[in-house]
């Protein structure tokens, strides 16, 4: 089995809803699944709105391609559009940051919005 952490982030006014129908979503796609609490962060750049973040972990058998182009498949079924990249705004965005012990995405390891709760779920404050 391959373990799968991924950081699921939204700055939209709906950003409630997306959050919860994210996590609703890869708690039924993984086995063994653990998610963070929500939480704020400002969005890194500060010129756009602050976004509700978590990490999730889970299980699966599928190789990495698959998840990674079904997790796409999920924010462009949810509102993502490249266009959206021009206002800072993020319906949905869920991006493996961890797969199985490597570091997939270096720099979104280090930022707080994925630190704060990939910690939390290892119970470790930083």
């Amino acid at each position: 089995m391959n373990r799968v952490v991924v950081g699921i982030g939204s700055n939209t006014a709906d950003r409630d809803k997306r959050m919860a129908a994210a996590v609703d979503y890869f708690s039924a796609s993984f086995s063994d699944v653990v998610v963070s609490s929500i939480y704020e962060t400002l969005e890194w750049s500060g010129r756009y709105a602050p976004y509700l973040n978590c990490v999730a972990e889970g299980l699966t058998d599928r190789p990495i391609e698959e998840i990674t182009d079904e997790l796409k498949q999920y924010e462009i079924d949810n509102g993502r559009t490249p266009e959206m990249k021009l206002t800072g705004a993020v319906t949905i965005d869920m991006d493996i940051v961890l797969w199985n012990d490597e570091v997939i995405r270096p720099v979104d390891m280090e930022r707080e919005y994925f630190r704060r709760g990939y910690d939390q779920l290892n119970g470790s404050s930083r």
